[in-house]
């Protein structure tokens, strides 16, 4: 592998692509709007489930990219454009993807990895690479340990967890304070020090996310969740919502 390094603006060295097998790859960082006819090797952290936006009809997916300097972009994808890539861009996996559209987003829309965003399309072309990235996606996260997660009670951090799925309790419908109906679902967790934790599962993660270990559970799931909030519902436990 060869990397192409340039100066930036405080005369520090910055590497801003660099080339695989004959192919001249771009950084996440490099890419602008006004970037053209680049490729782009990443690897999925995360994909969300498909939601409608508050004020629209429109469908729209969040995946959150990452290269192989740990930058990092979260691209979203629009109505039918989400079946159509149903079975790709997956988590754990590495792509190359070139030409998605590339645009500044406003201050109250920008996530937690920047301001940019890429859009992906019927026009995006998308390829999988057959390579493996877990320890690599792995390094990128930061566990709290199960013992320190009463230092989160009822903040607005967000924690990311790693643990093993040993119980998966039945579903329920609650009411929230606002008056709405979600269903819910618990799914105990241990750590390599035998601690466990309960993790709360609201709404679209009980009818994907619950659903998949409960079919895996024979295999003991290996969970790592991110984005999590800390509460005291049914005493210290972990949400998804």
């Amino acid at each position: 592998m060869e990397c192409v390094e340039a100066a930036d603006v405080n005369g520090y060295r910055s590497k801003i692509r660099y080339q695989n097998m004959g192919e001249d790859y771009k950084l996440i960082a490099t890419i602008t709007p006004n970037t053209t006819n680049w490729t782009a090797k990443v690897v999925v952290l995360e994909k969300t489930s498909a939601r409608t936006a508050y004020h629209s009809p429109t469908k729209y997916q969040n995946v959150v990219l990452m290269d192989m300097e740990r930058n990092k972009v979260q691209a979203t994808i629009y109505d039918t454009n989400i079946q159509a890539f149903q079975d790709q861009l997956l988590p754990s996996k590495t792509y190359l993807i070139s030409n998605a559209a590339i645009r500044l987003t406003k201050p109250q829309y920008r996530s937690t990895v920047g301001e940019i965003q890429w859009t992906i399309s019927g026009r995006t072309k998308v390829q999988e690479l057959q390579e493996d990235h877990t320890a690599f996606i792995s390094s990128t996260y930061v566990f709290t340990p199960f013992d320190r997660l009463h230092e989160h009670m009822d903040s607005k951090t967000d924690i990311s967890i790693i643990g093993v799925a040993i119980d998966i309790k039945l579903k329920r419908f609650i009411h929230t304070r606002s008056g709405i109906q979600s269903c819910i679902q618990d799914v105990v967790l241990v750590n390599q020090r035998f601690e466990t934790v309960l993790l709360t599962m609201w709404d679209q993660f009980v009818e994907k996310e619950c659903i998949y270990i409960s079919d895996n559970f024979n295999k003991k799931p290996i969970i790592v969740a991110s984005h999590l909030k800390v509460s005291s519902f049914s005493g210290v436990s972990i949400s998804t919502k």
